[in-house]
């Protein structure tokens, strides 16, 4: 912001080298050599560049006390309003955070829940490796190792939680808003297909409340 000192240094600086300009004439006048007319040159650059500066300080400081009354004014207008806008936005607010508290609930619960499936899963598999019943091949039932487990031909795989996560922010944010990074974001890479195949095996089997 310019002010009004400001203003007032830069016109002494004016006025300085006005005095200096015409001084660099009547020497050169009288004089009229070489470096006179250098001394000359470089006092009328001096005077046009003060000028030229107060000149631009001023539109600036004009500009600037312009937007401060319009400001102003509507300040004053908005100050009836600014209660109720304000009492609005506190309410807004409180809804967000207990919403915010709601979803750090339900994530942990989330994370919680299937970790123990996780867990359960691995476990399963353990104890099928443990009496003999391996299947690392096309074995229909038994338990492989990489914690997965077999039985009747049908296969349980270990299901990372923060993966699990990871795919319900994407698929949320496709359909809210499918420019947004989070709308990219995937979690394919978390324990490979099989695990990927499992988690989509959860959303499919959670129906409509995951898309």
């Amino acid at each position: 912001m310019i002010t009004q000192e400001q203003i007032d240094k830069a016109a002494a600086e004016v006025e300085a080298a006005e005095v200096a300009l015409d001084a660099a004439e009547d020497a050169h006048a009288r004089v009229g050599s070489k470096a006179a007319g250098a001394e000359l040159q470089r006092a009328r650059g001096r005077s046009h560049n003060a000028r030229d500066g107060l000149r631009r300080m001023t539109t600036q400081f004009a500009t600037e006390q312009a937007g401060r009354r319009a400001r102003g004014v509507a300040e004053a207008a908005f100050a009836a309003e600014a209660p109720a806008v304000a009492s609005r936005l506190d309410e807004c607010r409180g809804v967000a955070v207990r919403a915010l508290a709601d979803a750090q609930d339900a994530v942990e619960r989330l994370l919680a829940v299937v970790s123990e499936y996780d867990a359960t899963v691995r476990a399963t598999a353990e104890d099928l490796r443990r009496r003999g019943l391996t299947a690392d091949g096309d074995e229909q039932l038994g338990g492989v190792r990489t914690g997965r487990a077999r039985i009747d031909g049908r296969e349980w795989v270990p299901v990372d939680p923060a993966s699990v996560l990871g795919e319900l922010v994407h698929r949320v944010m496709r359909t809210r808003d499918p420019r947004n990074p989070l709308a990219t974001l995937t979690a394919h890479g978390v324990g490979g297909m099989a695990a990927a195949a499992s988690r989509h095996e959860l959303f499919d089997a959670a129906g409509a409340g995951v898309r």
